[in-house]
């Protein structure tokens, strides 16, 4: 008999299925957005009448120019598992769902790789 308390039970992550997993990520993305939105936005918006070599000057930093991967990465991981839900909800073809699957992730892949080089290129 196991004698783990019950609780502890439901938190071991290894034991979820897929859709929990899916579910648990999808609702920790998105309580990140909220503050990383903030983080980003606003000194985006503080910074909205600058010219672009002002904006690029900033944006040299690590800092900010870390952040603004992060939130950048965060939102689209967030559309990813979105996308993902869709696709698995109303496509009933396995092979038209697969294939989705497969360009949703190779979408994504691609958009946080050319992110990551442009932020790469920026402060270098």
């Amino acid at each position: 008999m196991d004698r783990t308390p019950r609780n502890s039970r439901y938190l071991r992550f290894m034991h979820w299925n897929e859709g929990t997993k899916h579910w648990f990520f999808q609702r920790i993305l998105s309580a990140l957005m909220i503050p990383l939105s903030l983080l980003f936005v606003i000194p985006f918006v503080s910074h909205y009448d600058f010219d672009y070599e002002h904006l690029i000057e900033i944006y040299k930093s690590p800092i900010w120019s870390g952040a603004a991967w992060v939130v950048l990465t965060v939102t689209l991981m967030h559309f990813r598992l979105g996308m993902q839900e869709v696709i698995e909800d109303y496509v009933h073809s396995k092979k038209q769902k697969k294939i989705l699957l497969m360009l949703n992730n190779a979408f994504f892949s691609l958009v946080v790789l050319s992110l990551l080089m442009s932020v790469i290129k920026i402060v270098y």
